[in-house]
């Protein structure tokens, strides 16, 4: 028997298939996301079977550190160097090996190594009556192992040997994705300083133990891979972090950032603030979800896309804070906030089918600040919205936040001895708690980071946002 439907049905059938019809004919919502940056985060882990070389200044201008008359901060900088490396790598298999250079560098027993501490290691003569940086600094590992070479030094430096150093560091090192960590120590000093000017002066200077802003400041400079500089510094910091302050340390690296951020706006939401004329902003909102005449949009990451509608009539320009999460490597240069941050900007302008390039500058950055919130940091800066430059539609934008100039540490210039200010005729006048050229080594290296990061800059934060003007 055959059934036939009923007028009742074939209305029923027929409002089905205009629905099913109607919906096919709808446009899909407007999938809005925020990728995740493509940087990985870096790791910190130490190398395995490293080969480490601890190397001291033979020469007789470091033998004022060891005639002290009780133990000083020099000679346990030196033990500790010593125990600290042979422990953090006890299960890594680590080989160490002890050196003494002055013009030359020389292989020495452990046992040579340990009779630092005392005046006669300095009085050896021949190759170690002058210094020369440019001789520790020369890889001593050619094989496939990773290695860090730990240089214990005064850093007295005259302008040509400054030249040679910097363009030695560059090139065996930054430029071959390799780091230069220096640690400034000061400590009880009774003894001569040498090579004191082109005119290579010599001047008595003894320390006075109640007054460490009298001590005399030595280095210890730690080239290798960043992670293991990192790893043997912290280790050190374990032993004595009042010998060894976080503050005195810097590692010079081209790469700046451990970790890419991104908005985290469920904890750190945006602040929509005050126009020009102290009103309440009207104009500018936060909203959940796209919807522009027709055209809805998905927002599948809502704490990583901020989602913003800009009213039609518009003039003025809306300011809004945001926070970010900043993850700086440890112990590199800090940002420059006065210009150092670069914020490149990604545009593109939905057409109805697909997002387009938008090339006018809709957004724009300023009053950048760090803070730290405990052990999280921050990065705090102000955003405008320029509704001149945004017609009526949906807008996303990515914008990556690049560093382009790094800010050097107060006690580079604290320390230095500058030898304009240097009278030679009064010899009372020698101020032993500092260090010959210091300032222009440091801002050499900084130099010198900041134009590798230029030609492969570091990204603090990739930022996404989605906009809706109508």
């Amino acid at each position: 028997m055959t059934c036939k439907p009923s007028p009742l049905n074939r209305l029923t059938l027929l409002v089905v298939c205009v629905t099913i019809l109607g919906l096919t004919s709808c446009q899909p919502p407007l999938k809005l996301e925020c990728q995740s940056p493509e940087q990985p985060p870096i790791s910190l882990e130490p190398s395995e079977n490293i080969n480490i070389a601890i190397q001291v200044d033979a020469t007789p201008s470091m033998a004022g550190f060891v005639k002290t008359d009780r133990q000083s901060n020099y000679e346990q900088t030196l033990e500790i160097l010593d125990t600290t490396a042979a422990a953090s790598w006890a299960r890594t298999k680590a080989k160490i090996n002890y050196y003494a250079f002055g013009t030359e560098r020389r292989q020495i027993t452990r046992s040579s190594y340990i009779q630092a501490r005392k005046p006669d290691f300095y009085n050896i003569g021949g190759v170690f009556n002058d210094g020369q940086l440019t001789a520790a600094i020369s890889k001593l590992n050619k094989g496939k192992s990773p290695s860090l070479s730990v240089i214990v030094t005064d850093l007295y430096q005259t302008d040509s040997d400054i030249t040679s150093v910097l363009e030695q560091l560059k090139k065996l090192y930054l430029q071959q994705d390799m780091a230069v960590g220096v640690l400034g120590i000061k400590s009880q000093f009774a003894g001569t300083v040498f090579d004191i000017g082109i005119n290579k002066l010599t001047r008595v200077y003894r320390t006075t133990n109640a007054k460490p802003d009298t001590y005399r400041p030595f280095y210890v400079m730690f080239l290798g891979k960043y992670h293991d500089i990192v790893y043997y510094f912290r280790k050190l910091q374990e032993k004595n972090s009042e010998l060894f302050p976080g503050e005195n340390f810097v590692i010079f690296y081209p790469s700046l950032i451990q970790q890419v951020s991104q908005f985290d706006l469920n904890s750190l939401p945006s602040e929509i603030s005050k126009t020009k004329d102290d009103k309440k902003d009207k104009s500018l909102r936060k909203i959940r979800a796209i919807n522009f005449r027709g055209i809805n949009g998905r927002v599948n990451q809502p704490g990583k896309l901020e989602t913003l509608r800009i009213s039609a009539d518009a003039k003025d320009a809306s300011e809004v804070k945001y926070r970010v999460r900043y993850f700086p490597l440890p112990y590199t240069l800090p940002i420059d906030v006065n210009g150092g941050i670069q914020a490149q900007q990604s545009t593109q302008l939905y057409d109805n089918k697909e997002f387009e390039p938008y090339n006018r500058e809709i957004m724009q950055y300023s009053d950048w600040s760090i803070s730290n919130n405990g052990d999280e940091k921050r990065l705090t800066f102000n955003t405008i919205f320029n509704p001149d430059q945004i017609d009526d539609g949906i807008y996303q934008i990515r914008t990556r936040l690049v560093i382009n100039k790094t800010a050097g540490k107060e006690w580079w210039e604290k320390w230095n001895f500058d030898e304009r200010q240097f009278d030679r005729t009064n010899s009372a006048n020698f101020n032993g708690a500092t260090t010959l050229n210091l300032l222009p080594f440091m801002q050499g290296l900084k130099g010198i980071v900041d134009d590798l990061n230029t030609q492969k800059p570091s990204t603090a934060a990739e930022l996404c946002f989605a906009i809706q003007r109508d």
